[in-house]
């Protein structure tokens, strides 16, 4: 499943220059492959976590995805204006 992200990530980067309407439709297949991911995810997690410790695993996950990649957006969109020269 991760080279077929990376495949798609790859595929994305050309998409990004071709216009705003290639970028909607080359959107929407990244959303649909982390969307058809999350499922698997979760299951994995419920199988192979212990019960007592099921909720620190998935919290842990969750700021995997959303925590670390929320602070790189937040680093990304500060770091290039303020690193332009003056």
């Amino acid at each position: 499943m991760l080279g077929v992200l990376t495949g798609i990530a790859v595929v994305f980067v050309p998409l990004v220059e071709t216009g705003i309407e290639d970028l909607l439709v080359g959107s929407f297949v990244p959303g649909v492959a982390l969307f058809s991911i999350q499922p698997l995810s979760q299951a994995t997690i419920a199988k192979y976590s212990l019960p007592g410790s099921r909720g620190l695993c998935f919290g842990y996950t969750y700021l995997a995805i959303f925590g670390i990649g929320a602070l790189c957006a937040a680093i990304t969109g500060t770091v290039p204006p303020a690193a332009r020269p003056r």
